[in-house]
């Protein structure tokens, strides 16, 4: 408690009577301390209110670039279901460098399609 309150505490003492100085001022003084409990927590939820708004704006631009790259791999998808419907692009390879282009063509399929498997780094045709 400042010592302007207590002096103004002991000027309104000599008016009251049976109210003991002590009282007031041991009274005020717990009022003191629980607005700054009070304080503190509202503090406290200020800060967790905050951390929350910017977990839920993460949240919101993860989501939005999950979307975009979940609208893109439906993109190469339909490039990839185009490229194996067309059948000039299937053909017997005639020359190494043709098989070498169909057989990257293949494994680019398959990774786009999700088959990892049957896509190796290498084919066994190169080995």
């Amino acid at each position: 408690m400042t010592k302007l309150s207590e002096r103004m505490l002991r000027d309104l003492h000599v008016g009251i009577g049976d109210i003991v100085l002590s009282d007031i001022i041991n009274e005020a003084s717990a009022l003191e301390a629980h607005i700054e409990a009070l304080e503190g927590e509202r503090d406290a939820d200020w800060r967790k209110f905050v951390h929350l708004r910017d977990d839920n704006e993460r949240i919101r631009v993860l989501g939005e670039e999950l979307a975009q790259k979940e609208a893109y791999i439906e993109v190469l998808k339909k490039v990839a279901n185009e490229q194996a419907e067309n059948a000039g692009l299937w053909f017997r390879a005639r020359t190494a460098p043709e098989e070498y282009l169909q057989n990257a063509l293949r494994r680019l399929h398959a990774l786009i399609e999700g088959d990892a498997l049957m896509a190796p780094l290498r084919s066994e045709e190169e080995k």
